[in-house]
């Protein structure tokens, strides 16, 4: 039996990699905020400090969500390539002949 469609897994595993990237990329960001605000603020004292004190800790919540977005869509996304190949390989038996 021919195949009637086929996957492009150059483009597919190229997505997988790119999420990789992304948080590396995440990490990378959020390590050179952190250090050069760091320094700039090391001797505040004052209300806008704790204001941005308070903002560091959401964005540390949206960073850490962020990365854990890109990696559970990694996991879905390498779950589905290996689950689409089980199903091909039982085909090709099945109906291969």
């Amino acid at each position: 039996m021919a195949e009637t469609y086929a996957v492009d897994w150059q483009a597919f595993n190229e997505t997988l990699t790119q999420l990789s990237t992304v948080q590396s990329e995440i990490n990378e960001l959020n390590q050179q905020f952190a250090g050069g605000n760091t320094k700039a603020l090391t001797g505040w004292v004052s209300d806008v400090k704790e204001l941005f004190d308070q903002h560091k800790i959401n964005w540390n919540q949206t960073v850490a969500e962020m990365q854990a977005q890109a990696e559970a869509a990694q996991k879905a996304a390498t779950q589905c390539r290996e689950e689409y190949l089980q199903a091909h390989n039982y085909g090709v038996k099945t109906w291969g002949g």
